[in-house]
């Protein structure tokens, strides 16, 4: 007796097909089309009739109206719609196309079809709009209201109306009745003044309050959460959307840089944080130089309230915390870290260990695939803390409900896939695969948006008054008050001012703030934008080339470094004139620029003129990310 295909046997890759406008990626389907149990014939003739072979296509690349054709087809039943294609392109359409450009060629394809009589059977193929038109309506509502008059609403209902008889055309004129009845905004845009400010407060009455309340007033498992409940509430509020590379990378363009951004906010958030870890060790809550005894008790209260976020599942305030730590300003103070407790220090050490970099950023990817959505965490091992016998109050029952991952992480991802994969193949094809990786990354953000939601924690308005009253310095500002407080303890190692502890890859604030140090010439290595957070460990390898981040020397804050991509055989006039153009820097010429590359060690390795970058540049088989500088040359 045959017995019923395996999954594995019921599909088999029969590779590419190409058509005008389009390149699909074909497969060959068994499927079941015969169900009657009893039949006049052997067990084994029985099953070899109830399977049948069908081919299966998915579109790869196309044109925007052979993406359009594919999502609302003309002969296939509703039922055999490809829903995941339909939720893909829904979801990232917005990063080839606009909500104008699609609802045109949505409309003219069904006049098309209508005219031309290219159905089969029309009225599926009504269905087939309405469904498309409903899911899109329904589940992104935002696309419709970005004008005031609503125009393409009353555009669907007018098409509605005059198109879609009966009662299905009757859901969508509710549905776009219902979103014009309701015009306000359908997402909600943190402004930088909804958390803590980054740049600080100068007045007097914030002075005041700081004095008032201090660190030590609040227990590490309340600021934990304090810091929690912001954080999860500003992820809750990203538009997975606006993290993709292409929109994210050029957010500094001249046309968007008024434009509202979801993800800035908590970018914010992260450097507000790391700038007032900072603030409370070297100066306390106001104006002052404090004792190295009263460092070292306020170093070791945020070592605990980054325990404490960790136990909260706070990836990104966790990350925020552990970068200040293990910046210059605090990493250099030796006096205060001697003077820490043995169990802070292995405590320290577990955390840094938990948000290294290397490998991809193996450790914390792990932590997340296992604990991010899971209802339940089991603490295997405790802390140095609670191993020592100071207090860390841990879940009851291992019970945790949310989680906040470092959007960082995410970031880089989707930028180190912009920058791998083109955005056009074959011309003028929309490469839609690189669409449905970017997808995949967006949908583990949305899932761990809903973990988010779980949090059940009170603000604390007084928190927030005495958070937002810290106030906070430049990157050389930090510096030079902590070479005043302790003179002669800067390491040896001076090529790169943040360096992590015990730490092969580099985790600090510079990687997540817009710092940049001009003191005694100690330039710092590497800069990361005010508005973005320097997420490492996306895979830098792909096939023959590598993907680098270069930045400009001399830029002022609100620059991120840009992924370049380099090929086998790209020479270095050619990565320079990429790097221009990636940091839109129009009208300069390659030869008046130098490409100069930095070591993890803080050393710098000068690429020549002409030479192939491929080879020249040096690489490392732990896959630590390859940082440029491209610097102008005097004149």
């Amino acid at each position: 007796m045959l017995s019923t295909p395996t999954p594995e046997r019921q599909i088999r890759d029969w590779g590419e097909e190409k058509e005008e406008g389009a390149i699909y990626h074909v497969v060959l389907k068994k499927v079941r089309y015969h169900t009657t149990n009893k039949l006049p014939f052997n067990d084994e003739f029985v099953s070899h009739l109830e399977w049948e072979t069908q081919k299966r296509r998915t579109i790869k690349a196309g044109t925007l109206a052979k993406l359009v054709e594919h999502l609302v087809p003309a002969n296939d039943h509703i039922d055999e719609i490809d829903t995941g294609f339909l939720t893909v392109f829904l979801t990232m359409y917005q990063t080839f196309s606009s909500t104008e450009e699609v609802v045109a060629l949505l409309i003219d394809r069904f006049k098309s079809v209508k005219r031309k009589k290219l159905s089969s059977d029309f009225e599926n193929f009504v269905r087939v709009t309405i469904n498309v038109l409903w899911v899109w309506l329904e589940n992104f509502p935002g696309d419709f209201k970005r004008d005031s008059s609503c125009k393409l609403l009353k555009q669907l209902q007018t098409f509605a109306k005059n198109e879609l008889k009966g009662k299905h055309g009757e859901e969508v004129l509710r549905k776009t009745q219902q979103l014009l009845d309701n015009t306000s905004p359908s997402h909600v845009i943190f402004k930088s003044s909804d958390v803590a400010r980054s740049d600080g407060g100068e007045s007097g009455e914030s002075i005041s309050f700081a004095e008032t309340w201090g660190l030590i007033d609040y227990s590490p498992t309340e600021i934990a959460e304090q810091l929690t409940l912001i954080d999860a509430d500003l992820f809750k509020a990203v538009i997975p959307r606006d993290c993709v590379g292409c929109v994210w990378s050029r957010r500094d363009k001249n046309e968007n840089k008024n434009r509202p951004s979801s993800v800035k906010a908590t970018v914010e958030q992260f450097n507000a944080v790391s700038r007032r870890v900072i603030t409370t060790i070297l100066f306390g809550e106001s104006r002052g130089s404090p004792s190295i005894m009263r460092r070292a008790k306020r170093l070791e209260a945020w070592i605990e309230i980054a325990q404490g976020c960790r136990d909260l599942k706070n990836f990104s305030s966790l990350k925020a915390i552990m970068s200040a730590l293990q910046s210059a300003p605090i990493h250099r103070l030796k006096k205060t870290w001697g003077s820490i407790s043995r169990s802070h220090h292995s405590s320290f050490e577990e955390l840094s260990t938990l948000v290294c970099e290397d490998s991809n950023q193996q450790i914390v990817r792990e932590l997340l695939k296992k604990e991010g959505t899971a209802k339940t965490v089991e603490f295997k091992k405790k802390t140095s803390l609670t191993r020592k016998g100071i207090h860390q109050r841990q879940p009851e029952n291992g019970y945790i409900s949310g989680t906040v991952p470092y959007l960082g992480t995410f970031l880089t991802d989707l930028m180190m896939l912009d920058t791998a994969c083109p955005d056009m193949i074959d011309g003028n094809l929309i490469n839609f695969e690189k669409r449905q990786k970017e997808f995949e990354i967006i949908a583990q953000i949305r899932l761990f948006q809903e973990a988010a939601k779980n949090y059940y924690i009170l603000p604390d308005n007084d928190f927030r008054m005495w958070f937002d009253s810290l106030e906070t310095l430049t990157e050389n500002e930090y510096f030079t008050l902590s070479c005043s407080l302790e003179s002669g303890s800067l390491p040896k190692r001076q090529g790169s001012l943040f360096k992590s502890r015990k730490m092969k890859s580099e985790n600090d604030l510079v990687k997540a703030s817009s710092f940049k140090d001009e003191r005694d010439g100690l330039a710092s290595r590497r800069q990361i934008s005010h508005s973005s957070m320097r997420a490492e460990g996306c895979p830098r390898i792909y096939g023959c080339g590598h993907i680098i981040r270069v930045s400009m020397q001399g830029e002022d804050s609100c620059n991120l470094y840009k992924s370049i991509w380099v090929a086998e055989g790209d020479r270095t006039p050619a990565i320079i004139k990429r790097s221009l153009m990636k940091h839109h820097i129009n009208g300069e010429q390659p030869n008046d620029y130098t490409l100069v590359q930095i070591l993890p060690n803080g050393n710098e390795v000068i690429i020549p003129r002409n030479a192939n970058v491929y080879y020249a540049m040096a690489t490392s088989s732990k896959g630590e990310a390859l940082y440029f500088v491209l610097r102008k040359d005097p004149t």
